[in-house]
């Protein structure tokens, strides 16, 4: 519609345009033709005189005989002349000879040398014989020169313009009639191009909802896969964590309970302080066999955990640590919840059991610290020491524990994280971070 506006608005302009160029060329040829006819035909008449309020009857009777033969060929239908002080000293009209007239505009152009041409505009006071008949006039205005050059009078004609007007209503028809014709064209295409251009648009936002209508159902689909993935892995993680409970029992109640037995035959074959071989070195590594069994059923096994709050749960493997290396570990606990999932806590006490584990390895248990809280519906678990630090990758080792890789994938398979940050000589930091829900189903805080 815009468009539409802007190109009738430039076809009315153009229209109009093209209309005054041809009225305008028409006064030009009128003018031209007038001032000829002066210069050569009417002008010598007046090359050697002053115009006064009158004429010479001489001069009064060439002029009639020069109008009488521009009325046959040039349509000439009445002529005035001016004298400079605006009296009309000759006039086809006899009534207003003699009489003076306020000077137009047009006139007064004429008297400063220059050639005037009006269409059909008679509203002057002296024209009023030239309106009565009742035909479309070309009035122009032609100064006259004496032989000098100067400006003595000037010549009005009245040029009957019906054919003219007749030609110039049919070229004004003409014109607009072509204008419409292109205007119409120019629409009809542009309508063409942006009917096509709205097709064309509405193909592509079609295209485009389909596109986003099949992404959402694959970001369903993919949630949906998401949220049984990290089902499985909750219940591989609980499943698993079952396993070691009875790995560790296992060891406990099977080889332990064996070795233990083998101690107590071996004490009755050979006293306690009988260290002589072969019996001191059996002993020996009977109790080393015992020791490590017992490391391995311990680290295995996380007993009560699952019945403890989240932060009692994180103590007490602390202190288990704390009694089977003889260290210390600093730690803080800020705004950890009480309702935490199992598979959560669990998974937050084995990172803590395999961190001090390594910080005991790695660091001889110097400076180990554990720094807990929860933010946003995260849990955040620091571990960090005063160490030596590693040379990444160093995950895992061979002593009851599962591996910091397991635990990393075992976080991120959960919607976890685990960052491990450490500069040789500068100790090693541990950062594992997890979203949780609680047993209700909304997001922890």
């Amino acid at each position: 519609m815009v468009s539409s506006a802007v190109l009738l608005m430039g076809m009315l302009v153009q229209g109009h345009w093209i209309s005054s160029t041809i009225e305008d060329k028409a006064k030009y040829h009128a003018g031209a033709a007038a001032t000829l006819f002066v210069d050569h035909i009417l002008g010598p008449h007046f090359a050697n005189s002053e115009v006064g309020d009158v004429i010479s009857p001489a001069q009064h009777e060439a002029i009639d005989a020069l109008m009488r033969r521009a009325s046959e060929r040039m349509q000439v239908a009445a002529l005035k002349i001016w004298s400079p002080e605006g009296t009309v000293v000759y006039s086809t009209n006899p009534q207003i000879l003699g009489q003076r007239f306020e000077p137009t505009e047009a006139l007064r152009r004429a008297l400063d040398g220059m050639t005037s041409v009006e269409f059909d505009i008679l509203d002057d006071a002296e024209s009023t014989w030239e309106r009565n008949m009742n035909v479309p006039l070309i009035e122009v205005y032609v100064p006259i020169r004496n032989a000098a050059g100067r400006v003595v009078a000037v010549a009005e004609f009245y040029e009957n313009a019906e054919v003219l007007n007749n030609e110039l209503v049919r070229s004004r028809r003409d014109t607009w009639v072509v204008t419409g014709a292109v205007f119409i064209a120019m629409i009809v295409s542009l309508l063409g191009i942006v009917t096509r251009g709205s097709q064309l648009i509405e193909q592509q936002r079609h295209s485009l909802t389909e596109k986003v209508r099949e992404l959402s159902d694959l970001l369903s689909q993919n949630s949906l896969l998401r949220g049984r993935v990290e089902q499985a892995s909750r219940l591989a993680a609980a499943e698993n964590e079952q396993f070691l409970h009875r790995l560790g029992a296992e060891l406990h109640d099977g080889p332990a309970q064996l070795i233990s037995f083998a101690l107590l035959r071996l004490g009755t074959v050979a006293p306690a302080g009988d260290d002589e071989p072969p019996f001191g070195p059996i002993r020996t590594a009977l109790s080393d066999a015992m020791n490590e069994v017992r490391s391995i059923s311990a680290g295995l096994c996380m007993p009560g955990v699952t019945q403890l709050p989240f932060a009692d749960a994180i103590a007490s493997v602390i202190e288990g640590h704390e009694r089977r290396t003889g260290t210390v570990v600093a730690s803080h606990f800020a705004g950890l919840p009480s309702d935490t999932p199992h598979f959560v806590k669990t998974s937050i006490c084995r990172f803590v059991q395999e961190g001090l584990n390594n910080s005991f390895r790695h660091a001889q248990g110097k400076g180990q610290s554990v720094d807990a809280w929860c933010r946003d519906g995260t849990i955040v678990v620091e571990i960090s020491d005063t160490g030596p630090g590693m040379t990444l990758p160093i995950f895992g080792g061979p002593h009851g524990g599962l591996g910091l890789s397991g635990l990393a994938n075992r976080m991120e398979s959960l919607g976890g994280t685990l960052r491990i940050d450490t500069v040789p000589g500068n100790g090693t930091r541990l950062t594992a971070t997890m979203p949780f829900v609680t047993p209700e189903g909304r997001t922890g805080s």
